[in-house]
């Protein structure tokens, strides 16, 4: 289920103004790491983009789509127990995400869908800005260089029906 905004929802508001405070809390070392990549759909394979260590398969975050479907999946790794919700924030906008174990991966794989008119996901694809919070802790994993906005754009373009 998806939470579009700020609601009255306690839960959600804390979510929602810990992303929309810029994540205070500081960036892990590795993140200087991490970079947004993308992979145009190939045969079966979906369109990728996602938020990892260049040249690895250590991927934190990222989306997958089918060319031209109007919708996208959100993918998290990682082994936080109980981590069930993932907030991110673009701008002045925050959604929450419930994740689920993503079908056919270990359970380090959850998953949330996407609709790409969401004002965060807007946010994201115009200026490549983007904070995460899970299990109370963010952290800003922003679109930095023209190469990974320029994913970021290819992307979600690839995703527009």
């Amino acid at each position: 289920m998806i939470t579009q905004g700020i609601r009255q929802s306690n839960g959600v508001a804390v979510v929602a103004s810990m992303v929309l405070a810029g994540c205070a809390a500081a960036s892990p070392p590795a993140d200087d790491w991490f970079a947004w990549g993308f992979l145009e759909a190939e045969g079966s394979d979906p369109s990728r983009l996602f938020y990892g260590i260049p040249d690895t398969d250590n991927i934190a975050i990222g989306f997958i789509c089918e060319p031209g479907s109007g919708r996208a999946t959100l993918r998290f790794h990682d082994e936080i127990e109980g981590a069930a919700t993932l907030a991110l924030g673009s701008g002045n906008h925050a959604v929450s995400y419930n994740l689920n174990e993503a079908p056919q991966h270990d359970a380090s794989v959850r998953e949330a869908d996407v609709e790409l008119d969401q004002p965060v996901i807007a946010g994201f694809r115009r200026t490549g800005q983007l904070r995460a919070v899970i299990a109370g802790e963010g952290t800003n994993i922003s679109a930095r260089s023209i190469s990974e906005r320029k994913a970021v754009a290819n992307f979600w373009k690839s995703c527009r029906a």
